[in-house]
């Protein structure tokens, strides 16, 4: 790279040597401006890390179904590594039951742009994780793709779960008190 009064400028180069005769006459030399890659490649760098920032698991997949991306909280929710995750699918990691709604919320997705669901994935040891799942279509190098934020809903389905159990406990009370009376 060069510094510029404008700013670092990025450049490729390469040397190839002259023959003549079998002996070394001279080089030539092609120069190219990379700044703009680099930049990009930057830019790219520094979406990541923020992604990885983010505490609910953030997946980029095709219409297929295939992982594309995963931030560092998509590894640690599932217990898999990005590479793993990567050379996985969304049919792998939704439990049998929401596997079978798969291909329905892919052609949701698909015609109405963004949706919100639960769904249940596996974890690596075989453990349900609930998700509550906002994805959106969007395009990518005039590719159609899915971004889908997940928010692991353990805690919230625990809660709920308490509630229904209190509500029933209730309700027999009342039944029980009727009875009484």
């Amino acid at each position: 790279y060069l510094q510029m009064r404008d700013g670092i400028r990025w450049y490729s180069a390469k040397i190839s040597p002259i023959m003549t005769g079998g002996r070394f006459s001279g080089s030539v030399g092609v120069c190219r401006n990379i700044t703009e890659r680099k930049q990009a490649e930057e830019t790219v760098k520094l979406q990541a890390e923020l992604l990885d920032k983010e505490l609910d698991s953030v997946y980029l997949t095709d219409f297929a179904g295939n992982l594309i991306y995963v931030n560092k909280a998509a590894c640690v929710t599932h217990g898999y590594t990005r590479e793993e995750l990567l050379n996985m699918t969304l049919k792998n990691l939704d439990d049998p039951e929401s596997g079978k709604l798969l291909a329905p919320r892919l052609k949701e997705i698909f015609e109405k742009g963004e949706v919100t669901f639960e769904v249940n994935h596996l974890h690596r040891d075989g453990s349900l994780i609930p998700l509550e799942i906002h994805a959106s279509k969007i395009e990518v190098g005039g590719k159609q793709l899915i971004l889908s934020v997940a928010q692991d809903i353990t805690e919230r389905r625990k809660v709920q779960q308490q509630l229904m159990a209190q509500d029933r406990l209730a309700s027999i009370g009342q039944l029980v008190s009727g009875v009484a009376h």
